[in-house]
């Protein structure tokens, strides 16, 4: 559901604004860019998104740790 309706916009709503709020907070956007990369790359760009992940939590432990001391 990408358009936000007549009836719900008020005035000085931008309908496009509010229909692009609705579209992130669905989670869409990002559903289809993990199907585009399964797509592409099969299971092994799960593997390395989650690698990639793991990566950039360690570094921020590790960040938060050293700020910490």
């Amino acid at each position: 559901m990408t358009d936000a309706g007549g009836e719900d916009v008020e005035g000085g709503e931008d309908p496009w604004t509010l229909s692009r709020v609705a579209l992130d907070a669905s989670g869409l956007p990002r559903t289809l860019e993990v199907l585009e990369g399964v797509a592409a790359e099969g299971k092994q760009w799960i593997s390395r998104r989650n690698q990639r992940a793991s990566g950039r939590l360690t570094e921020l432990s590790e960040t938060i740790h050293t700020l910490v001391e």
